[in-house]
């Protein structure tokens, strides 16, 4: 760019070759190569489709034809990573597109089921990986209009409980309990899960990380079982970090995401 957008005057060379390399260093440096890839694709595409305006309706087409070949979870890393590059390289926020949003917010419980509850768990009772890991199904009263879950032995050495009251939330725990085989010989509620279907493994500790990093990759911190870890500061299952937001205001939306 060789001029100011607020004064019009010509930017010198030296300032505008370092405002660019300071663009550059946003980007997450263990997976800018990633990123940059994601944008060529794109930018590919583009060219291939004779495309040359960056509409909605641009970006809708092409994450549909996406859609034909790629998981829900290689498709929102996919927008995540291409969101990130161009809104360095273009100036453009195409989390704006409402009609994107839509498109790519309506995760199918096939692929989510199990991310879903972990969630609406990890977000309501502050829990942690390992928390999730060793839940019970013993631990969890379901009362018609509410979900009681009981953390008999927390980080803390306190036993704690809180409780799931939104309509939908329990819904999606229902849906999620009704798949349990009636063969599985542990009482461990969380169990490996694979279009549509559980199985009678648990799920490990690590794995609840693990499958948020394919749908957030290098934006995601999960709080595992670790020396890093404050118990009494509860922190839950997932914290956001970018360079302009923390925590809070991205974690409701990865819940709207899922649900």
């Amino acid at each position: 760019m060789n001029t100011s957008e607020n004064t019009g005057e010509d930017v010198p060379f030296d300032l505008s070759k370092a405002a660019a390399a300071a663009t550059e260093e946003l980007l997450p440096s263990k997976s800018k190569e990633r990123y940059e890839k994601q944008f060529q694709i794109f930018e590919d595409w583009r060219r291939l489709k004779n495309v040359t305006s960056l509409t909605e309706d641009v970006f809708l087409a092409y994450f549909a034809e996406k859609s034909s070949s790629y998981k829900a979870s290689s498709l929102w890393s996919t927008y995540s990573m291409l969101k990130a590059v161009l809104l360095l390289k273009e100036n453009l926020d195409i989390s704006k597109f409402c009609k994107i949003d839509k498109f790519l917010l309506e995760a199918p419980d096939k692929e989510f089921l199990l991310m879903k509850v972990a969630l609406i768990f990890g977000v309501s009772g502050a829990c942690r990986c390992d928390e999730l890991s060793r839940m019970l199904v013993d631990d969890i009263e379901d009362q018609n209009n509410v979900l009681i879950v009981h953390i008999p032995d927390s980080k803390t050495k306190k036993p704690r409980r809180f409780v799931v009251v939104d309509e939908r939330n329990l819904a999606t725990y229902r849906r999620y309990l009704e798949l349990r085989p009636p063969s599985t010989p542990h009482k461990r509620l969380f169990l490996n899960y694979k279009k549509g279907k559980c199985t009678v493994q648990p799920v490990g500790l690590h794995s609840f990380g693990s499958s948020l990093r394919n749908i957030y990759p290098d934006d995601v911190t999960t709080f595992c079982d670790g020396a890093s870890n404050v118990p009494d500061r509860g922190l839950v299952l997932v914290m956001y970090y970018n360079k302009e937001r923390r925590a809070e205001c991205h974690l409701n939306s990865f819940l709207k995401v899922i649900t």
